[in-house]
């Protein structure tokens, strides 16, 4: 399950977070997007457009921002953690890389944050 991606907040995202059966993993991008004036990023909802009876819109929408995308030029992240991959974390340790992450200049998605907590909340406390 995702929990937040690259294209998140239209490519504002440094971090793709998603949960496995063997806990949370997180990526970095080892770049970001930046999108020229000649082909601006289109916001919209392509699944909105689609369930709302709109599907040659949502089309529309998917090629104009592929398009951007393809024209974009790519920057590099200047960091050790560019490009690099954790895996198997509980809710608390994803949240303390995320922390790091930011931390350093990475764009974490609040919404990653806020949906960790939320998991973290449903974790069982063991008791010894």
């Amino acid at each position: 399950m995702s929990i937040c991606r690259f294209v998140t907040d239209d490519w504002n995202s440094d971090v793709h977070v998603y949960q496995t059966g063997n806990g949370i993993n997180i990526e970095t991008a080892g770049f970001r997007l930046r999108f020229t004036p000649n082909h601006p990023y289109p916001h919209g909802d392509m699944t909105r457009l689609t369930l709302d009876g709109h599907p040659h819109e949502a089309a529309r929408l998917a090629y104009e921002q592929a398009e951007a995308c393809r024209h974009a030029v790519r920057e590099p992240i200047e960091d050790r953690h560019a490009g690099h991959t954790w895996t198997g974390l509980s809710p608390l340790a994803a949240l303390g890389v995320l922390a790091g992450l930011r931390s350093r200049g990475f764009r974490v998605p609040e919404q990653a944050v806020d949906r960790l907590r939320e998991a973290g909340e449903r974790v069982p406390v063991k008791t010894v």
